[in-house]
């Protein structure tokens, strides 16, 4: 079992959410995400994320594709006693937006989670229309306090980062930060970062521009022999992704950047 929290997770409802974020991603038909439920009461039902490899889908005008956060759909990632807003990957942002709009995607989940419990998942690019979907879903049941809807989970396999250090302090300050886990493989550190976020770096920051986009909750890496290193600390998993990333070499980067790309596109 892995530890979402307070929560812990069976193997059976990771896999079968790993399972629907691959289906989903390696969808023909253009369909956004798939929904799986289970009859019966107290059931979990999950929505798997479709990804993209559209150059839109991925980044907008700026270097890092950032933006401010949709307030009205988010407002709990606002800083505390300033005007400061979370920036957010405006692509991720606008590919979720276009599914709350021109989908049946809000009636179901809020038909669901008054039974249910809700796991929304995501490979790849799928992974952060997958945490859009959970915030938004966190947001809902914080306005309807006296409802007894059913928090939802969330779950990304492999997914970049898509928001700024304001979604980690705002997480935690909301306590939402234990309904979010995101599983890593080494070979999907190389996208993952999408530039230097490197902390220790901060001395080259005026040679290199460094990413806005920072991580938030558990992170599970992988390491390939079976063993799971679970690390909660934004700060520590920053490091750990960076570090995971480096390369010995040109040739060695060259490789292993192809790999990286299969385990994103299968």
């Amino acid at each position: 079992m892995v530890r979402i929290g307070e929560v812990k997770s069976k193997d059976e409802l990771i896999k079968k959410a790993c399972n629907l974020a691959m289906e989903a991603h390696n969808l023909s038909s253009g369909k956004p995400y798939i929904y799986k439920k289970k009859s019966g009461s107290n059931m979990d039902a999950v929505f798997g994320f479709a990804g993209t490899w559209s150059l839109d889908g991925w980044y907008s005008s700026t270097s890092f594709g950032e933006t401010k956060i949709n307030i009205t759909l988010f407002p709990s990632l606002r800083s505390v006693g300033t005007d400061e807003v979370a920036m957010v990957n405006e692509a991720f942002a606008r590919r979720f937006e276009e599914i709350l709009n021109n989908s049946s995607f809000k009636n179901e989940v809020e038909k669901a989670m008054r039974w249910k419990q809700i796991v929304f998942a995501g490979h790849s690019s799928g992974g952060p229309i997958a945490i859009l979907a959970a915030l938004w879903c966190l947001e809902y049941c914080r306005t309807r306090p006296n409802d007894n809807l059913v928090y939802p989970y969330c779950m990304t396999f492999g997914s970049p980062l898509v928001g700024d250090r304001i979604w980690s302090h705002a997480l935690r300050r909301e306590n939402w930060a234990r309904y979010f886990i995101h599983f890593v493989m080494k070979l999907c550190c190389v996208l993952n970062l999408k530039g230097c976020t490197n902390l220790l770096l901060e001395t080259v920051s005026n040679i290199v521009q460094l990413s806005p986009y920072r991580p938030f909750a558990t992170y599970v890496f992988c390491n390939g022999n079976g063993k799971l290193v679970v690390v909660e600390n934004p700060d520590a998993v920053l490091q750990l992704l960076f570090y995971s990333s480096q390369m010995n070499s040109e040739a060695e980067a060259a490789v292993v950047v192809a790999r990286s790309l299969n385990e994103h596109v299968i």
